[in-house]
């Protein structure tokens, strides 16, 4: 009950301030202070309406849908690409590491492999161990674009396997087609 009170007050400020009032004293706040600009007064009552909706939640924040994943220009030029060749699952946390995660869904890892698969860089293969078992590989055409196989070293059990990893032109080719990967 106590938060309740608390977001109540806190709301009654915010749309006090949307009016130009201070909300402690009750006087007009000057016409030219950043608080009368019509863009802040329209922030107060966008929050103020979420703090009501979080009072009808009993005091939880509303569920917020997060947009499909997408990258700003500036977001795409901040990812690192590494000079060293790295897995396409460390290059997508790369990129999910430039976006807010709360508010945009992340890319996941299958997309970027289905894609590369589709445009024939990568392919499934099946082959029967004691199940059926699908694993990618990379086909002839991966090579043009800096896509290869390495052994790795399991740190746990010494067990040694392939890996898919992207040179630093497939980071590359790959950021430059995110807007298509991400559809």
């Amino acid at each position: 009950m106590e938060d309740i009170k608390k977001l109540q007050k806190a709301k009654s400020y915010l749309e006090m301030l949307a009016r130009g009032v201070d909300p402690i004293s009750g006087a007009s706040i000057d016409n030219d202070s950043v608080v009368n600009n019509e863009q802040i007064q329209k922030c107060f009552l966008y929050v103020a309406s979420v703090l009501e909706q979080m009072m009808q939640n009993n005091g939880k924040a509303p569920e917020i849908e997060r947009s499909k994943f997408f990258l700003t220009i500036e977001q795409k030029s901040s990812i690192p690409i590494s000079p060293k060749p790295i897995n396409i699952s460390s290059f997508v946390k790369s990129v999910n590491g430039v976006i807010d995660n709360a508010m945009i869904k992340p890319l996941q890892t299958v997309r970027v492999n289905n894609w590369l698969t589709k445009q024939g860089y990568l392919a499934v293969e099946e082959r029967e161990v004691v199940k059926l078992e699908r694993k990618r590989i990379v086909t002839e055409r991966a090579s043009e674009i800096g896509i290869f196989i390495n052994e790795k070293v399991s740190k746990t059990t010494g067990e040694i396997s392939d890996e898919i990893v992207l040179s630093d032109e497939a980071q590359k080719y790959i950021l430059d087609n995110i807007d298509i990967i991400a559809k």
